[in-house]
């Protein structure tokens, strides 16, 4: 039975191991953002009810870390990375066999699931502990459900997709790239699938829902007041920016793939133009670079698969193959620098804690999260978020924000550190080009702490401490 199986899904079962065993090889496991390190807290407390607004991704990472720990791993980091790693790979097995279903073509297939699999947002994430893989990867499956004549399952799966983020809906223009012909029952018994499992969750969820720290309330302030301040072209910036790091060399073909499609594919050109418009607005929360746009990457990759397919559907072996393979290294290449950086940074977190000359109660002002570095790595230092200038006049147009006391600190008479992240990952020096003719809009870059220390205390000393990289400096007074 399993020799039929491996028989009949040979291309899937490939491709599950290829992808997997790059993702494994590329697995963090460590904590360095306040998401991740919020989540990681609540697995290990079993707690899947008291954040809403992530259902959907506490609700798998428990019941992952449960079983875990049946086999004797007890590390929720560890068993939350294996869950969104197995998750997205059956994201991009379940894009593969979308297309074929629609193309009925298993080398378009590969190369579609090759250029969305690996990149980059889509390789990170789906080895770290942060809910973003997962809406995509659930919609493919539900989308796959649903083609499938799998309505109810189809219903449940995107209502968890919708439980984890709201961001599930953009996906939708990818319903339509064959004409949706199916009975109406199918589609009510889809839609019945969704409201009975979001309609049951919300019920135990309700006092997180409408009235807890993440309420849909308090997320919908929070998108207003940023949208009110960010202008378009910081949101049209935040998007290219998004793109730019994901797929780099696949985006010229892209842009000949959308030309293709004007011309011979006009039904699916439409669908990716209003899909592009659906995700300008995801780039305003927080501006975040990519991480709400990945529902989108699915349309991305099949419009540059079509460019090397063509027409007449021949593969054109070379060329695919060559920037196939140049692609992947480059995604390769941001993602092992990221997670090398990212090491860094908790073996910095680890070397303050321990540090005598760091003494107890000491405050580290500080780029990078702060959570990890208070909760998880140095619980002795008291870590304060440092900001640009821009950064704070959005900051202070959101709900439940309240800006740091520096001044205070120094009455305090408390020792300050400051940790200097610098420039430190390839995208980084593209966040200084944007930034570079976007200045007045605030775009995120790293390395600015010396400038913001020299006009927070006019006369401090800044004395590098040996050892560390990051560079840690300790603030002396006047």
């Amino acid at each position: 039975m399993m020799k039929q199986f491996f028989t009949t899904y040979k291309n899937e079962c490939l491709l599950a191991i290829v992808i997997s065993s790059l993702y494994f090889l590329t697995a963090y496991n460590v904590t360095v953002t306040n998401d991740s390190c919020s989540n990681i807290e609540q697995i290990n407390r079993f707690d899947m009810l008291s954040r809403s607004s992530h259902f959907g991704f506490h609700f798998l990472a428990v019941l992952f870390h449960f079983l875990f720990s049946f086999a004797g791993i007890s590390s929720a980091i560890f068993s939350t990375e294996a869950m969104l790693l197995l998750l997205s790979v059956a994201g991009s097995i379940a894009l593969f066999r979308l297309v074929m279903h629609w193309w009925n073509d298993a080398a378009m297939g590969v190369v579609v699931v090759m250029i969305y699999a690996f990149a980059s947002n889509i390789w990170r994430f789906s080895v770290q502990c942060e809910y973003h893989i997962m809406v995509p990867s659930l919609c493919l499956i539900a989308l796959l459900l649903f083609e499938k004549q799998k309505p109810v399952l189809a219903g449940f799966v995107f209502a968890f997709s919708v439980l984890t983020s709201f961001f599930s809906f953009w996906i939708l223009p990818m319903a339509f790239i064959r004409p949706i012909v199916k009975e109406k029952g199918h589609l009510y018994k889809t839609l019945a699938g969704f409201i009975i499992l979001y309609l049951a969750v919300s019920a135990f969820t309700a006092s997180q829902t409408f009235g807890g720290d993440w309420s849909y309330q308090w997320v919908f302030e929070y998108n207003k007041n940023t949208a009110a301040y960010v202008e378009p072209v910081k949101v049209i910036a935040s998007c290219l920016y998004g793109y730019f790091r994901s797929f780099h060399l696949m985006l010229p073909v892209f842009l000949f793939g959308a030309f293709h499609l004007w011309k011979h594919h006009r039904r699916l050109f439409a669908l990716v133009l209003c899909s592009l418009l659906m995700h300008l607005p995801a780039a305003i929360p927080e501006n975040r670079y990519g991480g709400y746009q990945m529902t989108f990457y699915p349309l991305f990759a099949i419009t540059c698969a079509l460019v090397f397919f063509g027409n007449d559907k021949r593969i054109r072996i070379f060329p695919t193959a060559l920037l196939l393979l140049s692609f992947m290294a480059a995604s390769a290449f941001v993602v092992l620098s990221e997670r090398s950086f990212q090491h860094l940074l908790s073996r910095t977190y680890t070397a303050m804690q321990e540090d005598a000359r760091i003494p107890n109660g000491s405050v580290v002002l500080m780029y990078q999260a702060t959570k990890p570095l208070q909760t998880v790595y140095a619980p002795r230092l008291k870590a304060v978020s440092i900001f640009t200038s821009q950064q704070e006049v959005l900051n202070s147009r959101l709900v439940r924000y309240n800006a740091p006391d520096y001044k205070g600190l120094v009455q305090e008479n408390a020792s300050i550190f400051m940790l200097e992240s610098g420039t430190s990952q390839p995208d980084d020096y593209l966040k200084v080009f944007f930034s570079s003719f976007l200045k007045s809009h605030g775009v995120k870059t790293k390395g600015f702490g010396a400038e913001k220390i020299k006009k927070l205390y006019p006369g401090a000393r800044m004395q590098p401490l040996s050892g560390y990289e990051p560079q840690v400096y300790a603030i002396v007074m006047p």
